[in-house]
Parts: structure tokens; sequence; C-alpha cells
């Protein structure tokens, strides 16, 4: 395997003639050779025409590559390199993406139905700087439906919305910034807040847009819990426990069930 395949194919979905919303899609993979097809069917397969379709691998050893050279004529840009984890490989495919507008959807996961582009370029038509998220069902890793996820940005608060079915401005990257690749896990979550902060609008859309696949990086509840409350202390969401009041506290009930017992007994 060579340390870096860079091919490059521009304007194979679209015409540059065509006018309205254009999407970028951006997919990030490693080894990920048993559901990549399904996800590159889901994009490409599309109604809506003016979309460009962007892949970032991490250096497949799998099968993967082999997929991708096949749909080469489906996809507008293709590299496999050494990256530094998921969100550089997504911040890769932000920096070339030429969309107005962009969804991140990962090598398991997979769009509802072929009708999901036309329904979020309606939308970006509406509101050009309001980044869009709506409802994502989730499935086992054998495909088995568990159930749907989405709601209005205010759960920010507590928790990050699905991303597979968030589209984000390229104009809000641009602006505020992309991804912090310090955080492996969770740096969705922290933009989505960065973004809030600033005076992003979000704008629900209560529409199945697509599709996860439990079994991913992002199903490490153990790194994504602390990853996540170290983004709420970030953004004034998470307050840190006192460790002395808890311990002052706990001597105060052991020794009233102490006196309790005594009296008792």
């Amino acid at each position: 395997m060579n340390e870096k395949i860079g091919i490059i194919a521009m304007g194979n979905n679209f015409d540059s003639q065509i006018g309205g919303v254009m999407i970028s899609i951006i997919t990030v993979v490693k080894n990920g050779v048993k559901y990549i097809q399904q996800t590159i069917d889901s994009v490409v397969n599309q109604n809506y025409e003016k979309y460009e379709y962007i892949v970032i691998d991490g250096l497949s050893t799998d099968g993967t590559i082999e997929i991708l050279e096949r749909n080469i004529n489906r996809i507008d840009y293709l590299v496999s390199e050494k990256d530094d984890g998921i969100y550089s490989a997504i911040n890769k495919g932000i920096s070339v993406a030429r969309g107005d507008i962009i969804g991140i959807i990962s090598s398991s996961d997979w769009y509802q139905d072929d009708n999901v582009f036309d329904l979020i370029a309606q939308k970006h038509r509406d509101n050009p700087l309001a980044i869009l998220h709506g409802i994502c069902k989730i499935y086992d890793e054998n495909g088995q439906f568990i159930h749907v996820s989405g709601e209005p940005f205010t759960c920010l608060n507590d928790h990050m919305f699905p991303h597979p079915s968030t589209f984000v401005p390229k104009k809000i990257y641009d602006t505020y910034g992309y991804f912090d690749e310090k955080f492996k896990i969770a740096a969705d979550y922290e933009a989505m807040l960065r973004y809030r902060g600033k005076g992003v609008d979000f704008s629900f859309l209560d529409n199945v847009i697509a599709c996860f696949r439990i079994g991913g990086i992002s199903s490490i509840n153990d790194l994504t819990k602390i990853e996540t409350d170290q983004i709420k202390e970030k953004y004034g969401l998470f307050r840190k426990v006192d460790d002395g009041f808890i311990r002052k506290y706990l001597k105060k009930i052991f020794y009233w069930i102490l006196k309790v017992v005594e009296e008792k007994f």
C-alpha cells in the first residue's frame, strides 16, 4: 500500500451550469469494506443533481480502496493517506469542499432515501445561514432497527443531536472554524456549541434524513462521556462537583446512620 493515493476527479456528478444550491457530501473511512458500498449508493443515487462527493480514506488495507476505485466515476474527490484521526480527515474534506452546504456521512451509515438532497437544498434556500439537522434512525450492527433520534437544538445543553442528519453551510465553517481535532470523538458537539455561541441559527427538520449504525468510534461510551463533560465544562454547561463537599456530606450521613443504629440497639 502506498503512503498516499491521490485520486482526484472533479465534476463527475454535477454540471457547473446547473443553478441552485451546491451540496458537498464528505465520507471519512478506514477499513470500512463491509458497508462502504451502501454509503456510496445512498449518496450517488440521490435525485438531486448538483452535489459533489468527497471521500477521505485513511490508508485502508481491507479492500475498501478497491471498492472506492471501482466507484471512482461516482466520486468527485478521493484521497487515501495517513491522517491524525476522524476529525482531521473530515477537516481535509471541508477544506476542499466547494458546496454551499456540507453533509458528513460515515462509511457505515447511509441516507434514508433518494430525496434527502432535494429537501436540504430547499431548506437551505429558505435560510442560507442555518445549520440544518433532522431525524436519524438508529440500527445495530446486524441491521436491526432500534429507535429514532433527533430533536431541536436546545438538546445541546445536554447532548449532541445526530451528526449524520446534520448539514452545515460552508460559510459557517469558514467563519467560525472547523472541528477541534484535540477531541477524538465529540468534536462535532464542541463545534455545534461554538457555533451556537456565535449566534448561528439552527433549523430542525422533522424528517428522517439518515440512518446510523451503532459500532463506530462514536459508540465508545466511556471516551464519549469524558470528552462530552470536558466540552460542557468549556461552555459552562457542566460544573465540577466539589470533592471536599461530597466527603463532608457523606461523613455527616455516616455519623447520622451510626447515631440511629446506636439509638435503636
